[in-house]
């Protein structure tokens, strides 16, 4: 294997890793979010409390959301994600 081959693996399998649960996700804001939604307690009494804590995959995309596949919604009507996407990247990397 190649240094750029070896550059290439580390970004897309560890450089974004969760430290809690080893979930390596595509992007510093996919990380966050998965943080947030999966081992932030104050994000799940957010969701009790019917907030709209779920935000855009997008980073520039100031939008937020009360559940989860209203952000699909969103993210297929106005950023053309396809339905087929696989929607639970931020969960599991």
């Amino acid at each position: 294997p190649s240094v750029p081959a070896f550059e290439k693996h580390y970004d897309q399998m560890h450089r974004n890793c969760c430290s809690l649960c080893n979930a390596a996700l595509p992007s510093a804001h996919w990380l966050d979010l998965h943080i947030q939604e999966y081992h932030d307690a104050f994000f799940r009494a957010r969701v009790a409390r019917s907030e709209k804590p779920y935000r855009c995959f997008l980073e520039a995309c100031t939008r937020t959301f009360s559940r989860p596949h209203k952000r699909i919604m969103h993210m297929v009507d106005k950023h053309h994600f396809a339905r087929s996407f696989n929607w639970k990247l931020v969960r599991t990397g």
